[in-house]
């Protein structure tokens, strides 16, 4: 057994650091453009409309986080949160992180490698040996820490089913699929989207995937291709271990529905002001108009962006709009569906219209500035 199985040479906590700073960097070209990119905009309105405002009654009301906590885990800008140990037993996370648009909560989990097969093996044992393609490996759920796995695995389901409703909230258990120092060294190099030997690096999976029977010992074996047992007395098939990054798409995919409310919550609206008698709108957005909602006006204030500052002082403001706003649509631009520069017009479109009509702006909390230039457009 001792040569089937082997150890894995770094720590729980260096597989953490190197997963969290690929998060950071992530930028898969498979997301879709609002989250990957709403982290530069996220500041200046708070979309999508509900996810903050349920992440934050979910952390504050039923984990009992105060409002500096949930207020970090919240900033898009802030720093990783890494919960104290008293926190993380009513808590159950390694991290929780808002990064591209996603709310991280992440359990981490070293594991042990089978290179290859032994008669031993609990995996060959229950003859289930070949679901497998080597290497494999094994997540511990046992020992000493038995019991405290145990509830870490419920509280990380409650989380999970609190957080259900919420496409932009991603729960998850996660776990190597490499062993060694050297591996672990590509992964934080290269990212957590590297591929090892043609094999994914970083694997996932739900709480409310498997059970944790009493009392005994556990653990799940995995491949880095979506095989996986829960052993103990009573072994149980484990769906739905799947790669980090693959999640992290279709958790991002959820935009694109957001996209398709927008536009659709458009053409409602103008049908709206077309029957009540309001002039047709501009079609395009107006260059005053995109850098506004990236925090450029031509009125400063101690709010302002202050990596914006630089354009208070230009005497010429009317270029300098037009050259700020050329280069935010470049940058939207691409050859991904439902760009994000489709979606800001549409925004905008919607909101401009909703003011008109209620008096009121799209996003509850947001200030009703309407001018009177805006009410006759």
């Amino acid at each position: 057994m001792a040569k089937a199985v082997h150890d894995s040479e770094f720590s729980e906590f260096a597989f953490g650091y190197a997963v969290t700073n690929g998060l950071t960097h992530l930028r898969s070209g498979k997301l879709s453009p609002w989250p990957v990119l709403r982290s530069f905009w996220r500041q200046y309105f708070p979309l999508p409309f509900v996810d903050e405002h349920c992440v934050h009654f979910v952390l504050t009301k039923k984990f009992h986080l105060t409002e500096n906590e949930a207020s970090a885990i919240m900033d898009a800008f802030g720093a990783p949160f890494i919960p104290t140990q008293r926190l993380e037993a009513r808590f159950p996370v390694d991290l929780a992180m808002n990064s591209n648009g996603i709310f991280y909560f992440l359990q981490f989990k070293r594991s042990k490698c089978v290179l290859e097969e032994d008669a031993r093996l609990k995996e060959v044992v229950e003859g289930v040996f070949e679901d497998f393609t080597l290497p494999f490996y094994r997540v511990g759920f046992s020992g000493s820490k038995g019991e405290g796995d145990r509830r870490q695995r419920e509280n990380l389901e409650k989380l999970e089913n609190s957080l259900d409703l919420i496409p932009s909230a991603l729960v998850r258990y996660v776990v190597p699929a490499f062993h060694t120092l050297s591996e672990l060294n590509q992964v934080h190099q290269k990212g957590i989207d590297t591929l090892l030997e043609k094999r994914s690096a970083i694997m996932c999976f739900k709480a409310s995937d498997f059970t944790l029977p009493e009392p005994g010992s556990h653990h799940i074996s995995y491949d880095a291709f979506g095989a996986a047992w829960r052993f103990s007395d009573d072994p149980e098939q484990v769906e739905r271990v799947k790669p980090l990054v693959s999640e992290i798409e279709q958790t991002a995919l959820e935009a694109l529905k957001l996209a398709y409310m927008i536009k659709k919550l458009r053409i409602q609206l103008d049908e709206v002001a077309k029957d009540i008698g309001l002039p047709p709108r501009p079609e395009r957005l107006e260059d005053q108009e995109l850098v506004n909602m990236f925090g450029y006006t031509k009125k400063r204030s101690s709010e302002d962006t202050p990596g914006m500052s630089f354009l208070a002082s230009s005497d010429d403001d009317q270029k300098i709009t037009e050259k700020l706003a050329n280069g935010i649509r470049k940058m939207l631009k691409g050859s991904i569906r439902d760009a994000p520069m489709t979606f800001l017009e549409d925004l905008y479109a919607s909101d401009l219209r909703c003011r008109q009509i209620t008096g009121q702006p799209l996003i509850i909390g947001v200030e009703n500035n309407l001018t009177d230039e805006t009410n006759g457009a």
